[in-house]
């Protein structure tokens, strides 16, 4: 049965700064914070960061420092009867971790929700190609953009829209940033590696 209101909610920050600056997540996760605060809700931070300010702030919140990881997330829901987890305030990487999370199938087990934005929203951004046809349905301008699965459909999208092309593993299990390739060869020496870390054994590929 689902729980009627949430009372166990966990924000999931972005990770490491820069010492000394705050980044706009944060201050957005502070936002947050501070908001709940004035509500009967436990809520709980989670970030690799051991310099967030989050734990210097005047209110009552749980700060978990812990790796951003799927397996590391599992734990603290079942720890602490996680009911709702708020990803908005982390950037691309909470987003990826939560589309991780529903993947895993944890959510539905512990019958976790989001907040702020769906799972099938999260699912349509991490997912270029998918978040084209949502942009293309509302007319708005998009970038030529595939998810493949294979090199041969990586190397015939690149053939069509011509190099250079960035690509970008889908569900990645580590951080990775977008890989510009030049050329052919280059397209199929990065995509090896990038298949690896694909959970889903899904790349974007994207033309420049």
């Amino acid at each position: 049965m689902a729980r009627s209101r949430a009372k166990n909610i966990l924000i999931i920050g972005a990770g490491p700064t820069q010492i000394g600056r705050d980044t706009e997540s944060e201050a957005a996760a502070v936002q947050i914070i501070k908001n709940f605060a004035e509500t009967d809700r436990n809520l709980f931070y989670v970030t690799s960061d051991a310099n967030s300010v989050i734990p210097r702030l005047d209110v009552d919140v749980k700060f978990i420092e812990a790796e951003l990881t799927v397996n590391s997330l599992i734990q603290i829901l079942r720890e602490n009867e996680i009911d709702v987890i708020l990803p908005v305030a982390g950037n691309t990487v909470a987003l990826q971790l939560s589309e991780q999370l529903n993947e895993s199938g944890i959510l539905k087990e512990l019958n976790v929700r989001t907040m702020g934005v769906t799972t099938t929203t999260i699912h349509n951004i991490n997912n270029p190609e998918l978040m084209n046809r949502v942009l293309k349905h509302i007319k708005e301008p998009t970038i030529p953009t595939t998810v493949v699965e294979n090199v041969t459909d990586a190397l015939r999208f690149a053939k069509r829209v011509g190099f250079p092309v960035l690509i970008k593993p889908i569900a990645s299990l580590t951080k990775t940033n977008r890989i510009k390739c030049d050329n052919k060869h280059q397209l199929m020496e990065m995509l090896e590696s990038a298949f690896k870390v694909s959970i889903t054994n899904q790349v974007a590929v994207e033309k420049v």
